[in-house]
């Protein structure tokens, strides 16, 4: 234990004394393979200079920390960055797979043991008062959950067996996983189809099966996610890109306003008071989807394939009624 550092000592011996009931400076000696002197050095910068209560309890026969809400200063995070952090594992919960959110969850029971306790009530007042409202979520299967993120981890080459919608029989595919992608309270994967040779992105929770190969692989320098992908609008693997312009009538055009688009976005305001919106994005039917529910609110000026697919879409609807 000779090689372990005096941050490691520190980090240990606040975990000890914080959980281990009462630990004595003799248990610390032997776990770091130290002298004595060298312990009694780490208690004295503990309390000088980091403003530890540490205290001996005779009956015990061990040490504790007179002020329970005491933490070290390495790990102080601010109050809206643990409100932040908490908020995040609420919104996580939404996705629907049980084993990320327990392994999120055990992590932030960590930080939130070493939280004062007004911080912690205030947590605990904030999860009892906020409630994600959305879509339900998709199940996934967690053995291949848990055998994609080890693929991922270790760039190995991966055979899937994938469920396409609308089609019962499983197709099989030999892929480089390069990406994991949230979307609308789902994942997918972003790889490298290896017989096709080309990027695709696939849905985690259609995967019904995963077998690891021994090979490897690399992502190749020139890769780069966002050139098939769009954050704002859909993750579906496309390099088209396509120059977007509608416009809005006044009372969308307020609702338009009201959120925060990309600098690259562009508002220009009419007269009358309608707005233009101009963008780029390869992502044209996740455009089509969003702009489908402003009805007549929205009128598409360009790229004549987007007007196309609302009309389409448009007709469609309108013969089921």
């Amino acid at each position: 234990m000779e090689g372990k550092n005096h941050l490691e000592r520190i980090l240990y011996i606040d975990t000890e004394i914080r959980f281990g009931g009462f630990p004595s400076k003799k248990q610390f000696e032997d776990y770091f393979e130290v002298s004595a002197k060298t312990i009694e050095r780490d208690f004295q910068y503990m309390r000088d200079r980091l403003g530890a209560p540490l205290e001996y309890n005779k009956e015990r026969g061990g040490y504790y920390y007179s002020d329970t809400n005491y933490f070290l200063p390495s790990l102080v995070m601010k109050e809206e960055e643990i409100f932040a952090l908490s908020m995040a594992l609420e919104t996580l919960k939404s996705l629907g797979n049980k084993e990320l959110v327990q392994n999120l969850q055990n992590a932030f029971n960590k930080i939130f043991s070493f939280l004062p306790d007004r911080v912690k009530t205030d947590l605990q007042i904030l999860e009892n008062r906020s409630l994600y409202v959305g879509t339900p979520f998709t199940k996934i299967d967690n053995e291949v959950w848990l055998t994609l993120l080890r693929a991922i981890k270790l760039n190995r080459v991966i055979n899937m067996f994938y469920i396409t919608p609308g089609k019962p029989e499983q197709v099989e595919r030999l892929i480089h996983p390069y990406y994991l992608l949230s979307h609308n309270n789902m994942w997918y994967v972003t790889v490298n189809n290896i017989v096709r040779d080309r990027i695709e992105t696939y849905a985690v929770h259609r995967i019904k099966h995963i077998d690891i190969r021994t090979e490897t692989f690399s992502i190749p320098p020139s890769f780069k996610i966002q050139d098939y992908i769009d954050p704002l609008w859909g993750i579906y693997s496309s390099t088209q890109n396509y120059n977007v312009k509608i416009k809005f009538d006044v009372p969308t055009a307020s609702r338009i306003r009201e959120k925060k688009w990309p600098d690259e976005y562009h508002l220009a305001d009419n007269p009358d008071g309608t707005i233009i919106f101009s963008f780029k994005t390869n992502q044209i039917e996740s455009v089509m989807y969003w702009l489908l529910p402003w009805g007549n609110g929205a009128k598409v000026l360009s790229p004549p394939i987007l007007i196309d697919l609302i009309k389409e879409t448009a007709e469609k609807i309108a013969k089921q009624y």
